[in-house]
């Protein structure tokens, strides 16, 4: 479906609101006749008859009413359309927040954070004036000039066959231009979202340039990124100034067409000049319409372009499991992978092949392996992150793609590589895990984590702001923080992705401890490592891509040596 057919739909869909701007709009169109009827019959009888001007009080009054009606009307369906337009977009910023949360990691580590952010800023921003102005412009230019012609061939035939000629040059005109402009717009978009995503990328980077000296260069190549935006823009306003000299040429060469006609039928008789005059104050109005529409014809494209990305986006698949309805979720954590592979789109290798482990109720397994041999991959499948290419995942004996996204997901807690920490106190980071956790409950899982005393020497305590993306924190405590997030949310599935690599040995000890105690006997545990200490947590262990060593005292003693076959269980 075209861009423009789905941003109408969703307007359909606030059908109140989108019905009201519609009747104000029609409405309006009315008016604007009635008022040419009685401004015309006004003048007519002023120049004709000449009457008293206290005569012409009835007529005066009503002309008067017919302009402040106009004008009022004007004003509200304004008002509706920017209601309209702004109930529009905050239900997309709805649709596509939830569309990101339901594609996960996984899908946004493949994206530019700087486009994305653009798209769901600037991008649906864009929306507003096709909301408020072009798809209400839309509708009157469609019903107005109509209205007009057959309003006209009412009281003369040969001026309403006339108007009727040259009302449909106005869009004829607006589609010619308009195949040029939409290419220019299409641009614009390209190069406003590509510099925003360089631009972004450069801040996040920034103290890595300042220290390879390279900062100076990022800034000629954002100057460079702007004058090219600069240019598509001028290009876009180029084309818009074009747009609009040929349909205000059309309009007027049509009304003067208009004019030369009905003054040799006045004077030959033809023609009454109360007619005469209402059809000539009617032909602006006819115009009137479709001239406003071709000023925000490039504003509709602008949306058009823009909505592209958007609705790509929201229409991007999600895993089977994140569509399926409500159901129970199975407490008994036995997790089963059966001849599971999975292979990325677009990637002629597989990350994963026919892999195959059962971890049962309260045991703890290691992954450990080289680099790329599919870990983490296995705690993407797991999340729901992914989907598998071949082969399936069964939790309790049920499919996970049977299981609903959001119940299974309250069963797992789970470490990153890089965990997120939001700009605000550590107290709102923590309790995303656990909103009802006490602020002693926070501090005994912060203690067991080696964090208790940093979060206590920090300005504020629990009420000290982390930063963007955490940055008051070092890496490693950061890495605790993340932990004691997981232990927090209390879930019987615990996946630890890399939990210590940024961690000295000593810390690394005692947090492994008091992780260990928090765990009991009762979670289920999945952990992928290179750190041998940290095997120390599992009960068993499983080489990817090489041989299995059964205890972790073995484990953390021996070198790894991988060979080629995967554990089966």
């Amino acid at each position: 479906m075209r861009p423009e057919r789905r941003l109408g739909a969703l307007a359909r869909a606030h059908r109140g609101a989108f019905l009201a701007a519609l009747s104000v709009s029609a409405a309006t169109g009315v008016l604007a006749v009635a008022q040419a009827a009685v401004l015309a019959h006004l003048l007519a009888r002023a120049f004709l008859e000449r009457p008293r001007w206290e005569t012409l009080g009835g007529e005066l009054g009503g002309f008067a009413a017919l302009v402040v009606g106009r004008a009022v009307l004007t004003w509200a369906g304004r008002r509706l359309s920017h209601r309209l337009a702004a109930r529009v977009k905050s239900a997309l910023h709805g649709e596509l927040h939830a569309k990101l949360l339901a594609l996960g990691p996984a899908f946004t580590r493949g994206e530019r954070s700087g486009e994305l952010i653009a798209t769901a800023t600037e991008g649906i921003e864009q929306l507003d004036a096709f909301f408020s102005r072009v798809l209400p412009q839309r509708v009157v230019a469609g019903l107005v000039p109509l209205g007009v012609i057959v309003v006209v061939a009412l009281k003369d035939g040969a001026s309403g066959a006339l108007l009727a000629v040259a009302a449909p040059l106005v869009p004829i005109f607006m589609i010619l231009i308009g195949k040029q402009a939409q290419a220019r717009n299409e641009r614009q978009w390209v190069e406003l979202r590509r510099m925003a995503a360089h631009f972004l990328d450069v801040i996040q980077g920034l103290p890595t340039l300042k220290l390879v000296g390279r900062s100076r260069h990022q800034l000629e190549v954002i100057g460079r990124m702007t004058d090219r935006f600069a240019s598509t823009t001028m290009g876009v306003l180029r084309v818009a100034f074009l747009s609009a000299l040929v349909l205000e040429l059309v309009a007027t060469l049509s009304t003067a067409l208009l004019a030369v006609t009905l003054g040799v039928r006045l004077v030959s008789g033809t023609v009454g000049f109360e007619v005469a005059l209402f059809v000539l104050l009617l032909a602006p109005e006819l115009f009137a319409p479709l001239r406003a529409l071709g000023a925000q014809h490039h504003a509709g494209m602008a949306a058009a372009t823009a909505a592209e990305r958007i609705f790509a986006l929201l229409d991007e698949p999600l895993t089977r499991a994140a569509q399926v309805p409500p159901r129970a979720v199975p407490s008994r954590m036995e997790v089963r992978f059966e001849d599971v592979t999975y292979q990325p789109p677009g990637s002629p290798v597989p990350t994963l092949e026919r892999f195959e482990l059962t971890v049962s109720p309260g045991e703890r397994v290691a992954l450990v392996g080289a680099s790329g041999v599919g870990k983490s991959t296995v705690l993407d499948l797991l999340l729901g992150f992914r989907e598998p290419t071949q082969g399936r995942i069964l939790v309790d004996g049920v499919p996970l793609a049977a299981l609903p996204l959001e119940g299974w997901r309250k069963q797992v807690a789970w470490v990153s590589q890089r965990p997120y920490f939001f700009d605000a106190p550590v107290r709102d980071n923590l309790l995303l895990a656990q909103p009802g956790a006490s602020d002693a409950e926070l501090m005994r899982i912060l203690r067991e984590v080696e964090l208790g005393p940093v979060i206590a020497r920090l300005p504020k305590g629990l009420d000290t702001p982390l930063g963007e993306r955490g940055l008051r924190l070092s890496g490693g405590q950061r890495q605790r923080l993340a932990l004691a997030r997981a232990l927090l949310q209390d879930a019987p599935l615990l996946l630890l992705d890399e939990p210590t690599s940024q961690l000295d040995d000593v810390t690394e000890a005692a947090v492994l401890h008091g992780v260990k105690r928090l765990l009991g006997r009762e979670k289920t545990l999945l952990l992928v490592t290179h750190r041998p200490a940290a095997l120390r947590l599992a009960d068993r262990i499983v080489v990817m891509g090489g041989r299995a060593l059964r205890t972790p005292e073995r484990a953390a003693s021996t070198s790894l040596h991988h060979a080629s076959a995967v554990e089966h269980s």
